[in-house]
């Protein structure tokens, strides 16, 4: 999954494959799952989160 964040505001985002994270905005990313690569140019931050989504194993 990718998500760009490149202008005001937060972003908030589960994923169970690898997520890619580029934020050259204001606002923070918010993520859950595999971090693949993050690219940071502006203000905002990126923050990892607890996985939200139920484990595959217990279903």
């Amino acid at each position: 999954m990718n998500v760009i964040s490149s202008g005001i505001g937060n972003i908030y985002v589960t994923a169970t494959d690898e997520i890619s994270i580029t934020l050259s905005g204001i606002g923070t990313v918010y993520y859950a799952g595999p971090l693949k690569q993050q690219i940071k140019t502006g203000l905002g931050n990126i923050v990892e989160i607890p996985n939200l989504l139920p484990n595959q194993d217990e279903q």
